[in-house]
């Protein structure tokens, strides 16, 4: 009996099977990078927004359970902040990176922060009469949102808001 010798299935790829799948790729990583970069960006706004947030609500929430004056002082040419207890040390907050603390907003029913700074009180109003608020925006040019985070004076509420194109919306 003869045997012969048959050749089992080869594996691999081709060259040319490589390149197109390649060449696939490629093009979708082309088309997709562009609004990789505008998510980062929008990303990046959005997380500094939370700590602004974030901050205002623990320097209002110390205030109370402290029962001490806290003072969140805005530096907006650092794009940052500092808490201040009274009579007590400063502690710096967070750089904001590529996000603007915006101080001049047109929207007059709700001015920025007068004096650059709101003093929270133990009994969780602030020194504010109306509503002032901290405007947030991306340096990028193509990212066209804005946030602001509204401080009511009276009783001390805070609220996040986003510019929708024709009026600010909540943002949660």
């Amino acid at each position: 009996m003869l045997l012969k010798r048959v050749r089992c299935c080869q594996r691999g790829f081709t060259l040319t099977e490589l390149a197109i799948v390649s060449a696939i790729v490629g093009i979708f990583a082309a088309i997709s990078f562009p609004n990789l970069i505008t998510w980062r960006r929008t990303q990046e706004l959005k997380t500094a927004v939370s700590t602004m947030s974030n901050a205002m609500y623990e320097v209002r929430t110390k205030a109370i359970v402290e029962r001490k004056n806290y003072t969140l002082t805005l530096d907006y040419p650092n794009n940052s902040y500092t808490l201040t207890k009274a009579g007590g040390p400063t502690r710096a907050g967070t750089a904001l990176g590529a996000v603007v603390i915006d101080p001049d907003d047109s929207d007059e029913t709700c001015p920025p922060l007068s004096d650059q700074n709101v003093v929270f009180r133990p009994n969780s109003t602030t020194d504010g009469v109306g509503y002032e608020a901290v405007y947030l925006k991306s340096k990028h040019p193509s990212i066209t949102t804005r946030y602001r985070i509204r401080v009511l004076g009276p009783t001390g509420k805070i609220t996040v808001e986003k510019w929708t194109g024709g009026t600010w919306k909540s943002a949660y």
